[in-house]
């Protein structure tokens, strides 16, 4: 039988850390640096690349010149153009809201007759009902 002491397990976990844990953080520490080396050396070649882009992009647009220039005809034109913004009338605005009142109102009529057709029914029903029954108990007695 094999009997376990406090000192065989620390001296297990000191052993299990150095070799797993301490392994993992010497890998992951290397691969870190190499990592933060080569995107040094990447990000400075993306630099320059991105820099000579762009000169070859500027002498191919128009200048500065000729852009503030169309900017300026453009602002010209859109001042130029009439703004018709449609304006209602306070009577228009009274006769369409006149118009939904009566178009509510006749739909809340409408509702309120459907509404009391059912309950008509439904009261009758309910009488048709209660007569049967009474009728019923009671025909076979006289």
């Amino acid at each position: 039988m094999t009997k376990f002491t406090a000192d065989s397990l620390w001296m297990d976990i000191h052993d299990l850390e150095n070799n797993v844990l301490r392994r993992v953080e010497n890998r992951l520490q290397s691969e870190l640096e190499t990592f933060v080396k080569e995107f040094e050396t990447l990000s400075i070649t993306m630099e320059t690349d991105k820099l000579d882009g762009c000169e070859d992009k500027l002498t191919k647009n128009r200048n500065l010149d000729q852009l503030i220039q169309d900017v300026t005809d453009t602002n010209a034109i859109m001042s130029s153009i009439p703004v018709h913004p449609r304006i209602l009338f306070e009577e228009e605005k009274e006769a369409y809201r006149l118009t939904l009142d009566k178009r509510r109102k006749e739909l809340e009529n409408e509702i309120q007759r459907q509404s009391d057709r059912i309950e008509s029914n439904y009261a009758k029903m309910t009488r048709d009902s209660i007569h049967r029954h009474l009728v019923g108990s009671h025909f076979g007695e006289y």
